[in-house]
C-alpha cells in the first residue's frame, strides 16, 4: 500500500532565490508542546522529513538539511542550504504542478516519513504554532543590474562603474530585484578592483596637491524606496582595502542601517535598467573623495577642484610639470602619473532578509501561507486571532480509521441515502464494535463539519456491519471547492474512533464490496404468492420498473440480488 503524505508547507515570495549559494532557516515558535518533544535528537529530525521546493518543471530535493528542537524555548528549526549549481527557484506554477497549492509564489514541502517515525507523528501534530520566523540568506550573487550615470553596464567584464571620468558625487547603481523586495536585514557588496597602478594610490598620487591613500577614496550608498534614493545605508564607505588596493574589498551594510518602516513590494517581474518609474531594486553609491591638502599654493594657482579620482586637475597639473620642468629653476620636476579610472573586475551581492508572520487570515488577507499536508490533498490554515488561533504543525488524525467518499452532483440541503454491499462475515469477531462509534461528517471549505444527530436520519447496516442503507441529510453549507480532497466533489467522511492498544482496530472491519447512491430498498408484500418461492433470492435486475409511474424517477435499477428473505413461520 503507497504511504499517505503527512507535513506541512510554507509558500512566500521570500522563497523567490534565483542564484547564488542559498540557505532558508525557519524557526517554527510553539505555543505548548507534548511530552516526549524533548526527548527529540537532532539525529531523528535530520532524517525525519522529506523535503523539497518547486523547481521551474518539477520538484527540487532537499533531503540534506538541518533541524533542532528545544523544549525550553518551543521552537523548530530548518536550515536548509541550495547550492549554487540548483536551477533557480521562481513562483508555483499551478500549469504544472498537479498539487492543489493556491500560490503564485514558491513552495516548501515538509513530508514527515511517518512509516519510519510514528512517534514522531504523535509528537507533532500536537505541537501549537505560534509564529514563524523566517530568514533567507543569499551569497556569490554575480548577474546583477549595473548602471552609471551614462548607460548599463556588463558585468561578467571589466566596467568602469563612476565613468571614465568620475568627479565628485558621481553615481553607480546596483540592482537586484528579488533581494530589495524583500525585509533585509543584512547586505554586502564585495569589489574586485582591475588595473591598479599601484597597491598604494598614495605612492600613485603623490605628486598631487593633496594627500591621497586608498582610504580616501570612499561612497555613501542610498536605497531605493518609494522611487527616490531617500535611505542613507552608509555614508563614507571604503572603496579599497587600506594596504593593498588589489585585495578584494568588502562593504558590509548592518541590520542597524536597514529601513525600519519597509513597506513590502510584490512583483515578480524583472528590470534590465534602472529607470525612474521604479519604486524599488537598487541601490545608489556615491563617489566621495576626503582627501587632505598637500599644497594649497599649486591649488590656489592652478584653479584645482578636489574629488573624483584626478581627472579633472590632471591636465593642470600636467602641463605645469612640463612648464618647470622647461625653466632651468625645476630641470628634475616630476611629471604626474594619470589619475587611476577606476574599474571593477568583479562585483558580487550578498544578502539576508527575515520574516515574522502567522499566516493569512480566513479573509485570506496576508502573503505568506501555511499548509497542511493531508493523504489526498492540502489545506491552508488560518490565523483570525494570534492570541488565541493556534493549529498544529501537522495535521492531526485523531480516529482509528476513515471512510472518504466523492459525491457527483450531489445537491445540498437534499437527502443523501447510500447503499452499502458488505462482504459479511469478513469482520475480525474481536471488533466489539457499537454503530454509534461511526461519524459523518461533510467537506465546507476544507473543514470537516460533523453530521449533528438530526441530519443522521436512519441506518440499516448497523454501522457498516451488514449489506443496508444509511440516509442523512445533506447541511446547505457544503462545498465542493476544497483542496483537501479532489475538487468538484462532494466529500463524506466516514470516521471510526481510537480504542488504546487497539491500534488495528480499524482492519477488522468488514469489506466493502460496493456503494451506490440513490438508494431505497422494497419489502416483498405477500399476495398469497407460493411460499417456495423464499428458496431463491431474487435475482438482480429482475425489478426495472415502478408499478405506479413517479415522473421525478427517470431511471429505476435492482444491481443486486435480494437479501434475508424467510417465509413466515407457521404456528
Amino acid at each position: 500500500m503507497e504511504t499517505a503524505n503527512l507535513g506541512f508547507a510554507l509558500s512566500s515570495p521570500m522563497l523567490l532565490l534565483e542564484a547564488g549559494t542559498r540557505i532558508i532557516s525557519w524557526h517554527i515558535k510553539f505555543s505548548s508542546v507534548p511530552a516526549g518533544f524533548t526527548d527529540l535528537s537532532e539525529a531523528e529530525l535530520k532524517s525525519a522529513f522529506y523535503i523539497s521546493i518547486n523547481g521551474e518543471k518539477e520538484w527540487i530535493d532537499l533531503s540534506d538539511y538541518e533541524c533542532r528542537c528545544s523544549d525550553y524555548s518551543g521552537y523548530l528549526h530548518f536550515q536548509i542550504e541550495i547550492p549554487s549549481e540548483v536551477e533557480p527557484i521562481r513562483g508555483y506554477d499551478k500549469k504544472v504542478f498537479t498539487d492543489p497549492y493556491d500560490t503564485e509564489w514558491p513552495v516548501l514541502r515538509m513530508i514527515l516519513k511517518g512509516n519510519e517515525y510514528p512517534h514522531l507523528y504523535e509528537i507533532l501534530s500536537q505541537c501549537k504554532v505560534s509564529l514563524n520566523n523566517l530568514q533567507v540568506t543569499v551569497n556569490g550573487l554575480k548577474d546583477l543590474v549595473v548602471q552609471n550615470e551614462l548607460s548599463p553596464l556588463d558585468p561578467t567584464k571589466p566596467f568602469q562603474p563612476f565613468g571614465p571620468q568620475p568627479e565628485e558625487g558621481a553615481a553607480f547603481m546596483v540592482g537586484y530585484p528579488e533581494a530589495f523586495q524583500k525585509p533585509l536585514k543584512r547586505l554586502t557588496f564585495k569589489l574586485q578592483w582591475d588595473k591598479l597602478p599601484n597597491p598604494s594610490l598614495y605612492s600613485h598620487y603623490i605628486q598631487y596637491p593633496w594627500q591621497i591613500y586608498n582610504s580616501s577614496f570612499r561612497t555613501d550608498i542610498d536605497l531605493l524606496q518609494n522611487g527616490n534614493f531617500n535611505h542613507r545605508l552608509k555614508t563614507q564607505a571604503f572603496l579599497f582595502e587600506y594596504g593593498d588596493a588589489n585585495l578584494p574589498k568588502t562593504i558590509s551594510i548592518p541590520t542597524t542601517s536597514m529601513p525600519t518602516d519597509f513597506k513590502r513590494t510584490l512583483d515578480k517581474k524583472s528590470f534590465s535598467q534602472f529607470d525612474h518609474s521604479l519604486n524599488t531594486g537598487f541601490v545608489r553609491m556615491n563617489l566621495r573623495n576626503i582627501a587632505n591638502v598637500r599644497n594649497s599654493t599649486t591649488i590656489i594657482k592652478l584653479g584645482l577642484r578636489s574629488g573624483g579620482f584626478g581627472h579633472q586637475a590632471y591636465p593642470r597639473l600636467y602641463a605645469d610639470a612640463l612648464i618647470q620642468r622647461a625653466n632651468e629653476s625645476s630641470p628634475d620636476k616630476v611629471i604626474p602619473k594619470e589619475p587611476y579610472t577606476p574599474t571593477l573586475k568583479s562585483i558580487s551581492m550578498d544578502y539576508e532578509a527575515q520574516l515574522f508572520f502567522f499566516g493569512r487570515n480566513s479573509k485570506k488577507e496576508g502573503v505568506e501561507r501555511f499548509y497542511h499536508i493531508h493523504p489526498f490533498g492540502v489545506a491552508e490554515q488560518y490565523t483570525d486571532n494570534q492570541l488565541t488561533d493556534k493549529f498544529p504543525l501537522i495535521p492531526n488524525y485523531p480516529s482509528n480509521g476513515y471512510l472518504y467518499i466523492g459525491l457527483e452532483a450531489l445537491k445540498p440541503s437534499s437527502i443523501l441515502t447510500l447503499y452499502f454491499q458488505i462482504a459479511e462475515g469478513t469482520a475480525n469477531p474481536a471488533l466489539d464494535f457499537e454503530k454509534e462509534e461511526l461519524s459523518f461528517a461533510i467537506l465546507v471549505n476544507n473543514q470537516w463539519q460533523a453530521l449533528s444527530t438530526s441530519q443522521f436520519l436512519s441506518d440499516s447496516s448497523g454501522g457498516l456491519q451488514y449489506t443496508g442503507i444509511v440516509k442523512l441529510n445533506i447541511p446547505a453549507e457544503a462545498t465542493t471547492e476544497n483542496t483537501l480532497l479532489t475538487s468538484g466533489l462532494h466529500w463524506l467522511q466516514v470516521s471510526f474512533p481510537y480504542k488504546k492498544g487497539v491500534p488495528e482496530r480499524a482492519g477488522w472491519f468488514p469489506g466493502i464490496l460496493d456503494l451506490k447512491t440513490q438508494a431505497l430498498s422494497a419489502t416483498f408484500e405477500d399476495r398469497q404468492n407460493d411460499p417456495a418461492h423464499y428458496d431463491q433470492a431474487l435475482a438482480a435486475e429482475s425489478i426495472s420498473k415502478l408499478v405506479v409511474k413517479d415522473a421525478s424517477v427517470k431511471k429505476l435499477l435492482q444491481p443486486f440480488s435480494s437479501i434475508k428473505g424467510m417465509p413466515a413461520e407457521s404456528n
